[in-house]
């Protein structure tokens, strides 16, 4: 019969909860004699029973406070309720005490029931008799509480019950008016309450993710109590400098990370990591999207980009400890975490020193940019290979800041190649396919030769010349394209000057391309003639030499023979019939196969 007490005691609650109106002394000394009556007898059976003593003292101290509050609680009197809800959470913390030396108490949920009721109550109170503000804090402090509980009694359901109070925390964090703080907006309250509240949630997370048994749970904790420190930095510091802190903080938990063992910190700068990449997603969007249109042919102008002061705050400087960081504490993370933090710092500097290279030159219209755009791409372009080509002779000394020295030097190598090719692709995609200067409004410089036309050609080979270790065959196929480009752009500068895409091509003008591309196809004959025995693919150039003779044939019968008269027909017949018998000859000659070859005998 001993558990039906339990009945009892909730059916007297059930009638205290519906008495109408009654008179607070009375309602007190009968609230008084149903804790004496149901409570007294529990406490002194809750060791020495089941679990239902133990339900029916958490049970009465929470059931009880809540009749009492709801019957008797009137405006102004938190205070009251306050020291009540104490009061009450002595019933069960009393049952906690006589059975700290029970030896069966770890065996069920006896302890784990009684804690998790005075740890309700206590909060009920603080919330009660403190300001509002605070609650956060009281649900914090009284998780930190059961943790260290659960470590003093050996219970490991008391920790449970500290992670739920913890993450009662964050829901009351997560709904005060300063989390818009977190995004850079302004919250009403003062920023010092703030700061409180979110510093008191952050050493609660932290204490989790040090002294927790659970190690899932440890894992989660300590990226909450990076995301709440970072929330209590946010209360003070102008919403300017935000980003500007939270990378200083990376840099710091980066210096801490590497006393401790690999991995130990990995989530908290991860977290950390991800709130510097959050905060430059902004700018970095705005970025993306100029770079995009611009793959259709629309010039970047500098109006159009972030604010410089912008990205130094969320890019630039972000980058430069997310850099000191890797430098660092580069040895507390394991191979595939650094690999996503240089990748990052990789972006956000690139982006960085993009925004602030345009800036230089700050085009603004497109006058601008037919004015300056094209050595504004041959700067930018030179940059890049230029510090690709120093990356490769480890001149930037990278494998310094790694922790292996061999993976550093691997490291210096493909930051120098991804330098190289980033300029390549660059001087390919735009000065050459989509910003061409013989189809797009450039500038190239008044005089031939001394202008911006050779720089860009010159770039573009000594770029290709790392290509040859990626695809010789390919590498080729470009130079000869640029070779030609470049002589017909040359060609067009000497009629028109700097703008190429002046309209009408003379007739002179008209030759003279056909005689380039009798030139043309001559010195690649010669080239492919001379690289025979040293390049497999010495028969490209001996392909395209025959297919530029082609197009030259072609275009004198069919379009310069139309057009001229007299002595300027039969000269460029001349020069045509002498190019093939020249090209046929020199084939003759030089890449016939000898009639005594030991090859062809044994055969």
């Amino acid at each position: 019969m001993r558990p039906l007490a339990a009945i009892g005691a909730g059916v007297a609650l059930l009638l205290a909860a519906v008495w109408p109106q009654p008179e607070m002394g009375r309602f007190a000394l009968v609230m008084l004699g149903m804790v004496a009556i149901y409570g007294g007898a529990a406490l002194l059976r809750v060791w020495r029973g089941a679990l239902v003593e133990a339900g029916q003292i958490a049970g009465l101290a929470l059931g009880g406070f809540a009749v009492a509050l709801g019957q008797c609680w009137r405006v102004g009197l938190d205070g009251e309720f306050a020291l009540l809800a104490l009061a009450a959470a002595g019933l069960p913390g009393a049952a906690m005490a006589m059975g700290w030396r029970c030896g069966t108490r770890r065996e069920d949920a006896r302890f784990v029931t009684l804690a998790s009721a005075a740890a309700l109550l206590l909060v009920v109170a603080g919330g009660l008799g403190l300001p509002e503000w605070s609650l956060a804090m009281v649900i914090a402090a009284v998780a930190a509480a059961l943790l260290r509980l659960a470590a003093l009694a050996e219970d490991r359901r008391v920790e449970w019950s500290g992670w739920g109070f913890a993450f009662g925390a964050l829901v009351v964090l997560a709904g005060s008016d300063d989390v818009v703080r977190l995004w850079g907006e302004a919250a009403d309250e003062p920023g010092w309450q703030g700061v409180m509240r979110w510093a008191a949630g952050a050493a609660m997370a932290a204490l989790f993710a040090w002294r927790a048994r659970f190690a899932e749970g440890r894992m989660v904790a300590q990226g909450v109590a990076v995301l709440l420190a970072y929330g209590a930095v946010a209360q003070t510091v102008p919403a300017l400098w935000v980003p500007v802190g939270l990378a200083l903080g990376l840099a710091m938990l980066a210096e801490g990370a590497r006393r401790l063992a690999v991995g130990r910190m990995a989530p908290a700068l991860g977290v950390a990591l991800a709130l510097v990449a959050l905060w430059a997603a902004w700018p970095l969007g705005i970025w993306l999207g100029r770079v995009l249109l611009s793959l259709v042919g629309e010039p970047v102008l500098v109006r159009d980009l972030p604010g410089i002061g912008e990205v130094a705050r969320r890019i630039a400087l972000p980058a430069m400890a997310l850099g000191l960081a890797l430098w660092r504490g580069g040895s507390a993370v394991d191979a595939v975490g650094r690999r996503i933090g240089c990748c990052v710092a990789a972006v956000l500097g690139g982006v960085a020193a993009h925004v602030a290279f345009k800036q230089l030159f700050a085009l603004g219209s497109l006058a601008e940019v037919t004015r300056l755009a094209l050595a504004e791409r041959t700067l930018w372009e030179a940059v890049l290979m230029g510090l690709g080509f120093v990356a490769l002779r480890g001149r930037i000394a990278l494998a310094r800041f790694h922790p292996l020295r061999k993976a550093g030097e691997n490291v210096e190598r493909a930051v120098g190649t991804c330098l190289i090719a980033a300029g390549l692709g660059h001087l390919l995609v735009y000065s050459v396919v989509l910003h061409n200067p013989l189809w797009f409004p450039q500038a190239v410089g008044r005089w031939p030769l001394l202008n911006l036309l050779p720089v860009v050609l010159a770039l573009a080979f000594v770029a290709l010349k790392v290509a040859d270790g990626w695809s010789r065959r390919m590498a080729d196929g470009v130079r000869m394209a640029l070779i030609a480009l470049f002589g017909v752009a040359l060609l067009r500068q000497l009629f028109v000057g700097s703008l190429l895409t002046v309209r009408g091509v003379g007739q002179v003008e008209d030759i003279l391309r056909s005689v380039l591309a009798l030139a043309l196809a001559i010195g690649f004959l010669l080239w492919g003639i001379r690289g025979q025995a040293q390049a497999a693919n010495a028969r490209d150039w001996r392909i395209a030499s025959l297919l530029l003779m082609l197009f030259a044939v072609a275009k004198v019968f069919l379009f310069d023979a139309s057009g001229l008269t007299g002595l300027l027909r039969i000269a460029s017949f001349l020069a045509l019939g002498f190019s093939l018998i020249g090209i046929g000859w020199l084939y003759n000659r030089l890449l016939r196969e000898p009639v005594n070859n030991s090859a062809t005998i044994a055969a």
